[in-house]
């Protein structure tokens, strides 16, 4: 799963990388692979972690899975809404960190 929830830039040139240009010049599913792949405008090495990408899918889970299920149970004694406030923190935080990085000699 990949989520852009913001343009991501290339961090050579500082250029919006999206995914219309990555599918134009058939690196998308590269990109998706979480694999090494030029920048459509520098052809710089650049990757995808896969970091960020697991504290929003954490979060949301926490959010809108976890959440409601505790307020409905009402297990473990465990306020909802600061479950809810986690899971908010970790989608913000990941958003945060969701990056492209550049990629060198030693990554690759």
């Amino acid at each position: 799963m990949s989520l852009i929830l913001s343009r991501l830039k290339c961090p050579w040139c500082e250029t919006p990388v999206t995914k219309a240009e990555l599918k134009e010049k058939n690196l998308l599913q590269v990109y998706l692979k979480r694999q090494a792949f030029p920048c459509p405008h520098c052809n710089q090495s650049i990757t995808l972690p896969e970091r960020a990408e697991k504290m929003i899918s954490s979060g949301l889970f926490v959010s809108v899975f976890l959440a409601p299920v505790f307020a409905y149970g009402g297990w473990l004694s465990i306020n909802p809404a600061l479950l809810f406030s986690l899971g908010v923190a970790l989608v913000l935080t990941g958003v945060y960190f969701q990056k492209l990085q550049k990629v060198t000699a030693s990554h690759e």
